[in-house]
């Protein structure tokens, strides 16, 4: 697993390594921005936040290419999320259609 803390820091480990998944915060490292260097890669790029789910931030977050917007509160089932994720890219399905269970 790697972590960033920062903007700069979390640009430049898309940049030089390979992921499969790239979990993006949204205002801790600037997520949206983020978001085009991993789908360049074709990362799958799930969006957290701590806020509330708003239709700007979802529709920003899709717009862009994020797998999906997930709030913070559900981290807990990640592990769940993040298999779902690799089984709908691998059937070539959105989950954003799916993602109902996360609210």
């Amino acid at each position: 697993m790697t972590k960033a803390s920062t903007f700069e820091e979390a640009r430049a480990h898309l940049e030089n390594q390979v992921f499969d998944i790239a979990i993006l915060d949204i205002m801790g490292v600037n997520g949206h921005e983020l978001l085009e260097p991993a789908i360049k890669k074709n990362v799958i790029a799930p969006m957290v936040t701590a806020h509330a789910l708003s239709p700007e931030q979802t529709v920003t977050s899709f717009r862009k290419g994020a797998a999906v917007f997930v709030p913070k509160e559900k981290m807990g089932s990640m592990e769940i999320f993040l298999n779902d994720v690799l089984e709908a890219k691998e059937k070539g399905h959105s989950l954003w259609g799916q993602a109902g269970w996360l609210l």
